[in-house]
């Protein structure tokens, strides 16, 4: 039965146990919150049932019953302490006395105030032990999590044997042609083995970026300087910065804020809230540079949205969700001229009559009919993809009790919100004060550590150092490709695409889309980008085709991807929510690939568009 929320809120906040919880906290518990009334003598739960429920007695009273006698009676508490522990079962009868009253709350719902570690759990352990003093201290201990293996045992040794003989044999090819000098040769048989260990996933995807670095530097095969050179780069700086200003954002509750004022004008589905979220993604992409910025700053708008519907976290809904929000965030970078360095690598690659032709606004407009049949091909691929439109159970009442419960915003919130609106506004005047973006972000971060915002503790915990480590390899492994000559040599290759621009483009389209694939399982997308723009724009324009379409397919297909260590901001994705579990990879993935044909086909349609502007 539905309970007055607001009321429920505030009895649960005078509550001794929860006494340290932020209203933040108890704002997520909310939606979970079930009362039921008991009659005299009636059981709430039994010694040996699965311990799936805590519960607070409102009013009158409940009895705890083990062997044969009350151990404890308990009137505007808690009973069921075992499962906010997670302790497997229940240690005893309750049995209620006279009429009582109770509120039910489940244990996914508990863990939104008490996790290990925290003042909550430990009181929580001690309200339990208060009941159980007698029993045996054996039957509260802990569940160790069962690690789940996310692929055979037999998948991961194949890949660790790939990962020495694919390399070996490489060694074996190279020593017997002088294309290569022996520092290019090492490079190309190091990365192999690199490659190899992200497509099998045999450790993180980190440790292979910092093996590959590793051995660049012990084999001397470029300097330390342009080796390391990701861990000094822009990039590595803006990643940093949006993780703390994320980690601001998601703690001070202003996200969930922002879920729950969103819920009071948008219809509660499924079909909705996805909707929303690719939106708010696509809303930022114009405005911030940077895929992985996008991610950084959504990332805890998800994780708040999948809370506040109360989806199951890894199912098909809350995937759902998950992917809207990624798509949103990089499906149309290609569109907007602003949306990814990448496209200012082609921008600066045009011929100069070219790039005054094509100022932000034209870009937009020579790409809009590729954005809208994108958008089509998304919104009808998802429909099959995510073909339940679940109803989320969120009441306008409780939407509103957990508003008041936030209250108003507070100093946290306040800063984290003027710190976004800073960081925004430094990246739509950059053209006005030429700051770099990589400069305002770390300024930005600069103001939330002074201000105590962000904590020297949340600092550490709360960066996802991984990744960043992870940046800074990709970043110093195409720099390392770059200094050797290996892109421009690479490049060379690709002049028989020649004969097809000028003859048949749609099918230079599909064997540039084919070739563009398959070098991004070598090459990271940026790189990629700048091989394939430095010999085909040029390329463009001496067969009297427009470069700029040419640029725009070279954006377009270059992001798509096929396994997630080929996608930095697919990893940052992944290492901020997968980590919680809250969506199904192998639907995303599927998704994916889903975008990938999209990304084919909306060149294909759009080619009439580009014959009626006459660039083409």
């Amino acid at each position: 039965m539905a309970i007055n929320l607001k009321q429920m809120a505030q009895e649960l906040r005078r509550a001794p146990i929860l006494s340290d919880c932020s209203v933040q906290e108890l704002a997520r518990v909310v939606p979970y919150a079930v009362e039921h009334f008991l009659e005299n003598g009636q059981a709430l739960f039994q010694s040996g049932t699965p311990a799936l429920t805590l519960y607070f007695v409102r009013r009158g009273k409940v009895q705890l019953w083990a062997g044969g006698r009350v151990i404890a009676e308990v009137e505007h508490g808690f009973v069921g302490e075992e499962a906010a522990v997670s302790s497997d079962y229940y240690m005893a009868d309750a049995i209620a006395v006279d009429n009582t009253e109770v509120i039910a709350l489940p244990r996914e719902a508990i863990t939104k105030v008490a996790s290990a570690g925290t003042p909550t759990i430990d009181r929580f352990y001690a309200s339990l032990l208060s009941h159980y003093s007698g029993q045996p201290s054996r039957e509260l201990e802990r569940r160790s999590p069962i690690i789940q293996l996310k692929r055979n045992d037999w998948v991961q040794a194949f890949g660790w044997i790939l990962s020495v003989v694919v390399p070996g044999i490489l060694y074996l090819i190279l020593r017997e042609t002088a294309e290569f000098d022996w520092n290019s040769q090492m490079f190309l048989i190091v990365l192999t083995s690199t490659i190899v260990m992200w497509v099998f996933g045999m450790v993180p995807e980190f440790i292979p970026g910092l093996f590959c670095i590793l051995s660049l530097l012990i084999l001397d095969i470029a300097p330390s300087e342009v080796i390391l050179s990701g861990f000094a780069s822009g990039s590595f700086f803006m990643a940093l910065s949006l993780f703390g200003l994320g980690a601001v954002l998601m703690g001070s509750g202003l996200t969930y804020r922002l879920v729950l004022w969103l819920s009071r004008f948008i219809p509660k589905t499924e079909s909705w809230y996805a909707t929303a979220l690719f939106l708010t993604g696509l809303a930022m992409t114009p405005i911030l540079p940077s895929a992985n910025g996008r991610i950084g700053l959504l990332s805890p708008i998800l994780t708040d949205t999948i809370d506040a519907t109360g989806v199951k976290p890894g199912g098909k809904a809350a995937s759902h969700l998950a992917f809207a929000a990624f798509s949103g965030a990089s499906l149309l970078s290609h569109v907007f001229l602003s949306s990814k360095s990448a496209n200012f690598v082609v921008y600066g690659l045009l011929p100069l009559q070219v790039q005054q032709q094509f100022s932000w606004v034209y870009w937009l407009q020579a790409s809009l009919v590729v954005g809208i049949v994108t958008l089509a091909l998304y919104f009808i691929s998802t429909k099959f993809l995510f073909s339940n439109n679940q109803a989320f159970e969120i009441s306008q009442q409780q939407v509103e009790a957990q508003v008041e419960t936030l209250g108003p915003l507070s100093s946290q919130e306040w800063i984290s919100l003027v710190s976004t609106i800073v960081l925004l506004l430094g990246i739509v005047t950059a053209s006005i004060h030429k700051i770099q973006l990589p400069w305002i972000g770390l300024g930005v971060l600069f103001l939330v550590l002074s201000l105590g915002i962000l904590k020297k503790n949340e600092f550490r915990t709360q960066i996802d150092w991984p990744f960043l480590i992870l940046l800074g390899s990709l970043v110093g492994i195409a720099e390392a490709m770059s200094y050797l000559g290996l892109d421009t040599h690479f490049g060379g290759y690709l002049t028989w695409l020649s004969d097809s621009m000028n003859s048949n483009f749609p099918l230079f389209i599909f064997l540039l889309s084919l070739t563009i694939l398959a070098v991004r399982f070598v090459i990271p997308n940026t790189t990629a980008v700048a091989i394939f723009a430095t010999i085909l724009i040029p390329m463009a324009e001496s067969n009297g085709v427009n470069p700029w379409i040419v640029g725009a397919i070279i954006l377009n297909i270059s992001d798509a991807w096929f396994f997630p260590y080929q996608c930095s901001y697919y990893l940052q994705f992944q290492e901020l929510l997968d980590k919680q579990q809250l969506f199904n990879e192998r639907l995303i993935l599927r998704g994916n690939l889903l975008s990938t044909i999209i990304r084919f086909f909306s060149i294909y349609l759009s080619l009439g568009y580009f014959r009626s502007l006459g660039i083409l």
